[in-house]
């Protein structure tokens, strides 16, 4: 738990100082030096955590530009999304609202907040940084970190490639660094390292880096919530770039998806006029033309028309984070051939993808099943055989032929200390597991694995490798 904290916690501190790279159309913002607003400019970094090697990846899109405004998104690699506000104030960069300061706990990905009010103001760079150059993260708040220009003319080197930097360093109340940051003039942050310190020692907790640039917006996969036979959704892919207009990418999604959705292409005139989501219920409402609603018109039954109607809801309703979907045509209830919405109903987000979960958890349990039933009786043959010659006298050696048929042939030379035991069955590693085929009460395949459940509850894994050889584990007792 402390761990996921502290990750948490470094996101939040590496986004709140990455800076966008000054590249496509500026949109005539003043720029500062080295942190220029720039349209559909794409940054991916890595961060590493050096105490435990582990590492994680997030995106930084610029979302919206707004005059002296511009808001940024974090996609980090497990989903999350933290969003970002920044503003040039007297040519200083200030942010001014983060997803973690407003009100709202829930906010749109993809929505607007660049007219909000501020709820922060904490300085990333003052205009002109020179060496020595020092401010107070927040000039309200004395008891904010302080800030200082460190170090002019830094090389540093990242798969980005290399870049002539500022170092900034970020102090806390005890007058101790907690993170320098390196800014290239034109492009904004190339690297960060967070500080430590354990018996007055420095030591580096985390290092980010930045690891690309791009400037063609961003692309991302969706999801088309109407599943094959096997349970599949299809995927189709959309590119957001810098101030798009929310109808714009819900319309460019919804032509993508009409050959699925309707097994055809929709008339030119069948398309969503609005797309609002309320922010007190998270309820997206899509308004489509009258012509869309034609269309929903030639559905053959109330069935189809009613699972078009839930694709739709969770497509979109996923896509923008939403709790459900309100479907009107012309500012009017939606009112088809067999399924009509009253007036402010919605539906919720998630229906069609928990049936989907639903009908691959029962797939998956009987082809498990199926897989189980055809390895039991083997394994049972096997191990009765075994029984058998033991009690007739066979030594060791001369069961190594039938318990071959259901173990790879290295078994018994990995396990010198196996044996068959006529009253708990087959041992080794001075261990006695009760395997007589009586025994077992539980036979469960997950992939290419079985497990075996005997009485006493012990639990054992046979995985079977390339060459249909099977492996085995003891895994403890239940």
């Amino acid at each position: 738990m402390q761990m996921k904290k502290t990750l948490k916690l470094l996101t939040i501190l590496a986004f709140s100082m990455v800076v966008i790279t000054a590249c496509g159309n500026n949109n005539n913002q003043a720029q500062h030096p080295f942190m220029p607003f720039s349209a559909n400019a794409v940054l991916v970094y890595v961060a590493e955590v050096e105490a435990t090697g582990q590492s994680f990846g997030y995106t930084i899109f610029n979302a919206f530009i707004r005059d002296n405004r511009m808001q940024r998104s974090l996609l980090m690699d497990n989903g999350d999304v933290i969003i970002e506000v920044m503003e040039y104030q007297s040519g200083s960069l200030v942010n001014i609202l983060t997803g973690d300061n407003m009100d709202d706990e829930w906010i749109n990905p993809h929505g607007d907040i660049t007219h909000l009010p501020p709820t922060t103001n904490f300085v990333i760079l003052p205009e002109n940084p020179q060496l020595g150059d020092s401010w107070r993260g927040n000039p309200q708040n004395p008891a904010s970190n302080l800030r200082e220009v460190t170090s002019v003319g830094v090389s540093v080197t990242t798969p980005a490639g290399t870049f002539e930097t500022i170092e900034v360093t970020t102090w806390n109340s005890e007058g101790q660094p907690t993170l320098r940051t390196y800014f290239a003039e034109g492009v904004g942050i190339v690297k960060e390292t967070g500080l430590s310190f354990a018996n007055g020692i420095e030591e580096i907790s985390h290092t980010t880096r930045l690891i690309e640039i791009a400037e063609e917006g961003l692309f991302g996969n969706i999801h088309i919530a109407l599943p094959d036979d096997y349970g599949v959704m299809p995927l189709m892919m959309l590119q957001f770039t810098t101030n798009n207009d929310l109808v714009d990418v819900l319309n460019s999604a919804l032509v993508q998806a009409t050959d699925i959705l309707f097994d055809r292409q929709l008339a030119s005139d069948a398309y969503i006029n609005r797309a609002f989501i309320n922010p007190n219920t998270r309820n997206l409402h899509l308004d489509f033309s009258a012509g869309f609603l034609r269309e929903m018109g030639d559905t053959p039954d109330y069935e189809t028309e009613r699972a078009i109607l839930l694709a739709i809801v969770d497509t979109f309703g996923s896509l923008l984070n939403a709790q459900g979907v309100t479907i009107t045509v012309d500012d009017q209830p939606y009112n088809g051939t067999f399924v009509s919405f009253g007036s402010m109903e919605f539906w919720q987000v998630g229906a069609v993808v928990a049936q989907i979960h639903q009908m691959n958890v029962e797939r998956q349990e009987a082809e498990a099943l199926l897989v189980a039933q055809s390895l039991h009786q083997p394994f049972v043959d096997a191990m009765a055989t075994a029984y058998t010659q033991w009690n007739d006298g066979s030594e060791k050696d001369d069961l190594r032929p039938t318990l071959e048929t259901i173990f790879t042939p290295h078994f018994a030379d990995d396990f010198l200390a196996w044996y068959f035991d006529p009253e708990v069955g087959l041992g080794f590693e001075a261990a006695y597991f009760p395997w007589h085929p009586d025994n077992i009460t539980e036979v469960t395949v997950f992939g290419n694995d079985l497990f075996l459940v005997t009485s006493g509850d012990y639990l054992l894994q046979f995985a079977m490798t390339e060459y249909g050889e099977w492996l085995i584990d003891f895994i403890g007792n239940l």
